[in-house]
């Protein structure tokens, strides 16, 4: 028989034994259900995530601060254009701006007309006031040299003088449309009339026209003055057109 002591050492040996047995057991389990699942899951990870490209040596080793991007401007399809200026219109006023009561639109846009007259009256600039419907017409010739769409510096000139007036009779919505001759093909005439309108906006916002009320449109070779059967023709149709209308509700 034995012993209170015996029996003591026995009992204390089996449940270091077991304690062992354990702890071996759940390390194992964790193990195992950790790897299948990660030989498993690597050829999605694969398929769907694109390699990291290659750094290069113009690759810089340390990261440049963030440059601010330039803030965007509506650009809108000719494709259903009027429904979608309309939208920016009511965008533009969910924005913040201030509209102006009926009563004051027509008192309003002819003040701004006759400021645009005293402003640019020394410009090739062209104004047509038409209602409560203010276009200022840019020609093409004199403000983009051939399948550019750099401005000239004249134009240049004449847009940080129309962009005073903006600035000061801020309650309108600028819509700004580019238009080419037919010379070339019908698709670079569209990316044409689209970069050059975006060039016009450049300088607007750059002499402090805000961003929110403009939008871009570019009509291509699409929407003629007059026939291009001449020189002259063709040299009218290629014009950067700034439509202002009053917001107003």
């Amino acid at each position: 028989m034995l012993s209170p002591i015996a029996r003591f050492l026995i009992l204390a040996a089996s449940l270091i034994s077991l304690g062992g047995c354990e702890t071996l057991e759940l390390d194992t389990s964790t193990t195992r259900a950790t790897e299948p699942a990660t030989t498993s899951q690597a050829p999605d990870t694969a398929a769907t995530i694109p390699a990291a490209p290659a750094q290069t040596a113009e690759t810089p080793k340390s990261a440049k601060p963030s440059i601010p991007k330039k803030p965007q401007v509506a650009v809108l399809e000719a494709v259903d254009f009027a429904q979608a200026k309309n939208l920016h219109m009511q965008a533009l006023i969910r924005s913040g701006a201030k509209p102006l009561a009926l009563t004051e639109v027509g008192y309003y846009m002819d003040v701004q007309n006759a400021q645009f007259i005293q402003q640019l009256r020394a410009t090739d600039i062209d104004i047509r006031h038409e209602g409560d419907l203010i276009v200022l017409t840019l020609p093409g010739g004199d403000s983009f040299d051939p399948n550019s769409t750099r401005l000239k510096p004249g134009a240049i000139r004449n847009l940080a003088l129309t962009a005073q007036v903006l600035t000061e009779y801020a309650q309108t919505q600028i819509t700004i449309h580019g238009h080419t001759d037919d010379t070339g093909e019908a698709k670079y005439n569209q990316w044409l009339s689209v970069r050059r309108a975006l060039s016009v906006t450049d300088q607007l916002l750059k002499a402090g026209v805000a961003t929110r009320r403009i939008a871009v449109v570019g009509f291509g070779e699409n929407s003629p003055l007059v026939p291009n059967t001449t020189a002259d023709g063709r040299a009218r149709n290629r014009r950067i057109e700034l439509y202002l209308e009053p917001i107003a509700r």
